[in-house]
């Protein structure tokens, strides 16, 4: 594929350059003595190779080099001792010549040049330790990342294809495992060659010690894929690397979380990640950057320094969350009453534009948040992690994030023993629970919310839930009674949204006469609201649908529900998208429209896939076959 990609250059009547660049263990080396081979007979005067890969940290001088180079050459004379002599004495030897001249691993810009032939046909192959070569002719090449099934006939090449065949799972794991790399898969597939005799199921055996990081260095070490890279790196940019095996960015990071890990400048930190980008170490795509997890074990392996210097690091590093997390709760859910009541002296620091940002950067570092909260409770720092529960709650229920929403109070709930916090991290699972349509597990958490704590606002709240739970099981009568009870409680509170809240659940257990006047009221509450409460609003135009289609009235629902979409679409409320779109579609079917209808369904069907919701979907699905198939 390379050959073809460079055939065009054996026409020009100059030299020429091709450089390879690419991950450490990707193959460049291979690569570029493959292309030697194909292309040499091209090239009349031979090969010549030079190796800086395997020269250590201290490769041959470049005088060293020029001496070899001349011997190969068969300068007989005397060669001069004089680096710029030497270098001359190479250019008029190549000079005129047609070579293939292969610098393989090279660390720095002036090993090219100094090996650079003289005027003639000559093909200069250049391989990369790290990114030096500036490429102002020629070409540059980056080895891509394999495909699984190429990362499978490699590994298949060295492993035995028969036992690839009988052990196919355990083979794709390994290469998953391997990063896709071919030396990391080379390694892997000579130690299944060991082992074969003394094991029935190899490829099990490996698959299962690489999972296990302390037990992985008993296939290999990573140092034997990164070691050359990481020691040409400079020392900042080496500090930098190490921090990659943090424990608490999740394997993804920015240059402002790198920068607050290692207590330096966004700039600088910028500049090291890009370094390491460009080595391809890692991974950049729109500001941020992703770790290998080859990688990440790396820099654990190589990282000697004491414990309290990474513990440091780590500590900066929740600091940045935690600021950043109670800075976009802030803007998600500024009404919201339970960052006052559970934490009464929090403040939060001014660091995004909007809410809108707060949720972009939210939803970028969802990963490292879960990370961070796992190395938190595990250090003892569980406090952190439970007010973490409380303060995305409002993202996780606006996304539908479910999975987030319940791992994280699963590491919360058992670091609090104060009745109300616990009482509202069970309130959160409950609504969790209630988004999933798990009614009877919402019903559970919500008595246990009830039963710990008698704090009116978390009463309420429970109340609220606990309702809408029953609503959910088709318990119409008890939904009403607590639905009822908890508009009472908001009623004694005053608080104009708490009780335009509660009369909103109210009205969808009640008849729709009765439903649709209770809607009016909570409409008029949230508009008159100083904050932005325009996702209330289109709730509300969603259940006046729902409530008009009760009557039979589906023009009216309709008109409802495509206000209610037009604004739920605006915010990107994917799963309350889909949630109007099923409605709309039945409503549009009775109207006559099947066709509309079908497409409608269709609409809701992706969205809740894209949510992650495969039971609404299907749901979904079986209801469009019911009402609209031919």
């Amino acid at each position: 594929m390379l050959g073809d990609a460079i055939a065009h250059i054996f026409d020009r009547a100059a030299n020429q350059m091709v450089v390879i660049a690419g991950p450490p263990g990707s193959g460049k080396s291979a690569t570029a003595i493959e292309l030697a081979h194909k292309v040499g007979t091209r090239f009349r005067d031979g090969v010549l190779y030079f190796d800086f890969a395997t020269a250590g940290e201290h490769p041959e001088s470049v005088a060293e080099l020029l001496k070899w180079a001349l011997l190969e050459l068969g300068v007989g004379e005397e060669i001069p001792d004089d680096p710029g002599m030497r270098r001359s004495m190479y250019a008029a030897r190549t000079s005129g010549g047609s070579y293939v001249i292969v610098l393989d691993g090279v660390l720095s810009d002036s090993q090219v040049n100094a090996l650079r032939p003289g005027p003639g046909t000559s093909l200069l192959l250049v391989t990369e330790t790290r990114a030096v070569t500036r490429v102002t002719s020629g070409k540059l090449f980056v080895v891509d990342e394999l495909a699984e099934q190429e990362a499978l006939q490699i590994f298949a090449g060295v492993a035995g294809t028969d036992r690839v065949a009988a052990e196919h799972d355990a083979a794709r794991e390994i290469v998953r495992l391997c990063d896709h790399l071919p030396l990391a898969l080379v390694v892997a597939g000579s130690t299944v060659c060991r082992i074969a005799r003394r094991h029935t199921t190899p490829l099990a055996d490996i698959a299962t010690r690489l999972r296990d990081e302390r037990r992985r260095h008993t296939v290999f070490t990573p140092n034997v894929v990164f070691g050359a890279a990481y020691s040409a790196l400079p020392g900042p940019v080496q500090r930098c690397y190490r921090a990659l095996g943090l424990r608490c960015h999740g394997a993804t990071m920015t240059a402002e979380s790198m920068a607050a890990a290692l207590d330096a400048q966004d700039w600088e930190a910028e500049d090291w990640l890009n370094v390491l980008a460009d080595n391809h170490l890692i991974r950049a795509a729109n500001d941020r950057y992703s770790v290998r997890e080859l990688v990440v074990d790396h820099t654990r392996e190589i990282d000697d320094r004491p414990a309290t210097q990474r513990r440091d690091e780590e500590a900066r590093l929740i600091h940045y969350w935690d600021v950043r997390i109670t800075a976009a709760d802030t803007l998600l859910a500024p009404a919201r009453p339970w960052r006052p009541l559970l934490f009464p002296g929090l403040t939060a620091a001014a660091w995004f534009t909007d809410s809108q940002q707060a949720r972009k950067w939210l939803l970028m570092s969802r990963r490292s948040i879960m990370s961070a909260a796992e190395y938190a409770v595990e250090r003892g720092d569980g406090d952190i992690v439970v007010r973490w529960c409380v303060l995305l709650w409002p993202f996780y229920e606006k996304e539908k994030l479910l999975d987030d929403l319940l791992d994280l109070h699963t590491l919360g709930i058992r670091d609090t023993t104060d009745p109300i916090t616990l009482a509202v991290l069970h309130m959160q699972i409950g609504y969790a629970h209630l988004w999933r349509r798990h009614f009877a597990s919402a019903v559970v958490e919500f008595a246990k919310s009830l039963e710990l704590s008698d704090n009116r606002e978390v009463t309420g709240s429970a109340l609220e839930g606990l309702g809408l739970a029953e609503f959910g099981q088709g318990d119409v009568t008890g939904a009403r009674v607590s639905l009822r009870r908890n508009l009472e409680i908001a009623r004694e509170t005053g608080i104009a949204r708490r009780i335009a809240l509660a009369v909103f659940h109210l009205a969808k257990t009640e008849p729709a006469d009765v439903a649709l006047l209770l809607l009016t009221e909570a409409r008029a509450a949230f508009l008159a609201e100083p904050t932005d409460e325009a996702e209330n609003v289109a709730k509300v135009q969603y259940w006046q649908g729902r409530k008009f289609a009760e009557r039979d009235d589906h023009a009216a629902a309709v008109l409802d529900y495509r206000a209610a979409l037009g604004i739920m679409s605006d915010r990107r409320r994917v799963f309350d998208q889909a949630e109007i779109y099923v409605a709309l579609a039945e409503s549009t079917w009775s109207l006559g429209d099947a066709a509309e209808a079908t497409r409608l369904f269709e609409r809701a069907i992706t969205l809740y896939l894209d949510s992650g919701f495969t039971d609404l979907a299907e749901q979904t699905r079986m209801n469009r076959d019911r009402l609209c198939a031919p």
